[in-house]
């Protein structure tokens, strides 16, 4: 028969298998392709690439970024230096006063980030217990917290107390002293007066322009000084008869001892030294004044400048003992209000404890959990902060320090000790002891990323790529310059080594390592896409179908195309490039 013939069996098979594999590819649903990247730690470079021209080494003119007066220039023309060597610096009591106040500021917000995380922590021990149920021992604990933060609380308020007590004191030291200087700096600049008179008697009485100039000027100070008018041409007898101007300040601050008193003193005894010393400069320096009265002169000059100093510094002082009394207290008051919170916290819990935990209470202490931790984050931004405000004021005295960027020889000193120098003028020149050096233009928006001292690797047209030379960033020009109207800033590198082969003229192609990072985690910049402003990945899933949008905090932009992920991905995640359906 014919269901015996293995023929017929065969072909029966066959039209089997053909229906099985027509309803399979049939029901099958085509799935996406993806490409993609294996999310892995690594290196990441951030590179600068131009091109420059090499020249003979040449003098590098140093300039300040900003002006001021110089107070330290310890070398001079034809002195050897070494790279980053100190060549001058100008005053800058007044940012150190300011960083110093920036760092009490930054010590403390990281005390109040203690007390915050410390109060999280509490809150979230209390949490737990809510959720666990009160047992005896539980409720004997939490008398004795009770107890423990009652005691917190007394000496927080007695710490306050005697912040505010020693603070008090520490600024009425700083007034007396104050009071003190001003005294001595009214019996010197009355002194000074009198000699002011007698060379003015003795030289200058006449109505000559100088003597003119000469009884203004003296006019001027005895109205600061003494509080009479038009008293240019008043002899020392007549003088000494007067109490009134910032002497009679002086005089009603010394027998009412108010800082509004005082600080009235001290700002017309710093106007009245100041007025005394422009009469001294008014005199006009001739062969006609004895060598002893112009050694007087001098003298008198001296002092009064010392007696400015010394106000100032008074003066000073006490602005930063405020400051000082301000944080101190500031820091005693939040310890005290810590305390209340912690006593008052503790006393719920003890209520909680000893009626037992509702649902309510336990949502409550989440939200305290919740906002603890707010406070936490919050903090934390606060010391980060704190911490650029110091990073600001150290690049302001950065930028009062000028230091050799590298090492050679001083050919010119354009400014003296004490000179006030306008910005970016030329301090010192110096000529390195490179043989060659690359000057190059580089694009505003690239010249951020270079700091004096970045490294380059260097090829030279003349010998292609195989070839390379090291080179330093030695100087950034502050000067921008506009090519094809886009303004570009001129950077000197210098050779690390020499080599015979650099030749002046030849073209040079510059590739400069301005950033580094290592063990990051890096993927390529067209997998970040962005949606509803933010940053997202697509990471897939482990079925190897679906995937996942999860926003990342990007970082550093590499050379190769790579963006450094520092949030929102981890090592070993499938990230997807692109998607293909097929």
């Amino acid at each position: 028969m014919i269901f015996k013939k293995k023929s017929f069996w065969a072909i029966v098979i066959i039209i089997i298998l053909i229906a099985v594999t027509g309803i399979y590819f049939s029901n099958k649903t085509a799935q996406p392709k993806y490409d993609l990247v294996k999310a892995e730690k690594g290196e990441l470079i951030q590179e600068v690439s131009i091109t420059g021209s090499v020249e003979a080494a040449k003098e590098i003119d140093l300039a300040f970024e900003k002006s001021g007066k110089i107070t330290y220039l310890p070398v001079k023309v034809k002195d050897e230096v070494k790279k980053n060597q100190m060549l001058a610096q100008l005053s800058n009591a007044d940012i150190a006063a300011q960083l110093e106040q920036a760092r009490a500021g930054y010590d403390q917000a990281r005390a109040q980030l203690k007390q915050y995380q410390a109060s999280l922590a509490s809150a979230e021990a209390k949490l737990r217990e809510y959720q666990a149920g009160s047992t005896p021992e539980e409720i004997q604990l939490a008398e004795t917290t009770v107890n423990n933060e009652e005691k917190d609380l007394s000496d927080a308020q007695n710490n306050l107390t005697n912040v505010k007590d020693q603070a008090k004191t520490a600024l009425e030291e700083d007034y007396n002293n104050a009071l003190y200087a001003l005294s001595g700096a009214i019996s010197t600049a009355e002194s000074s007066l009198y000699t002011l008179t007698d060379i003015q008697f003795s030289y200058f009485h006449g109505y000559t322009p100088d003597s003119l100039s000469v009884a203004d000027a003296k006019a001027q100070a005895v109205e600061s000084l003494l509080g009479q008018t038009q008293a240019g041409r008043w002899n020392n007898d007549n003088l000494s008869s007067l109490s009134g101007g910032s002497k009679g300040m002086v005089n009603q601050a010394e027998k009412n001892q108010t800082q509004e008193n005082i600080d009235q003193a001290i700002t017309q005894t710093k106007q009245a030294l100041n007025d005394l010393k422009s009469a001294f400069n008014s005199i006009p320096i001739t062969s006609q004044l004895s060598s002893s009265d112009q050694t007087s002169i001098a003298t008198e000059k001296s002092n009064l400048n010392t007696e400015i100093s010394t106000v100032n510094s008074r003066k000073q002082a006490i602005l930063v003992q405020k400051t000082t009394n301000q944080s101190n207290i500031s820091t005693a008051e939040a310890a005290v209000t810590t305390a209340e919170n912690a006593l008052a916290t503790a006393q719920d819990q003890l209520k909680i404890k000893q009626a037992g935990y509702t649902a309510e209470q336990i949502a409550s202490q989440e939200a305290l959990v919740q906002q603890a931790e707010a406070n936490v984050d919050s903090q934390k931004s606060q010391i980060r902060s704190a911490l650029a405000n110091i990073r600001n004021y150290q690049a302001q005295i950065g930028k009062t320090i000028l230091r050799s960027p590298i090492k050679g020889v001083i050919t010119k000193i354009e400014a003296d000790l004490g000179e006030i120098i306008p910005a970016n003028s030329p301090i010192v020149t110096i000529i390195s002891d490179a043989q060659y050096q690359i000057k190059a233009d580089v694009p505003e928006v690239d010249i951020a990323n270079i700091e004096i001292n970045d490294i380059a690797q260097v090829t030279l047209d003349a010998y292609g790529s195989d070839l390379e030379f090291e080179a330093k960033v030695i100087n950034i020009d502050p000067a921008e310059t506009l090519i094809d109207n886009v303004p570009t800033y001129e950077v000197t590198f210098e050779f690390v080594e020499s080599n015979n082969k650099i030749k002046p003229g030849m073209t040079a192609n510059l590739d400069i390592l301005t950033d580094k990072r290592d063990n990051v985690i890096s993927l390529s910049q067209r997998s970040v896409l962005r949606k509803e402003n933010k940053k997202i990945v697509r990471i897939l899933e482990p079925d190897g179908i679906n995937y996942k949008e999860v926003e990342v905090k990007t970082g550093l932009r590499g050379s190769n195309g790579q963006v450094e992920i520092l949030e929102g991905v981890n090592p070993g995640d499938q990230i997807i490039l692109s998607i293909r359906e097929e």
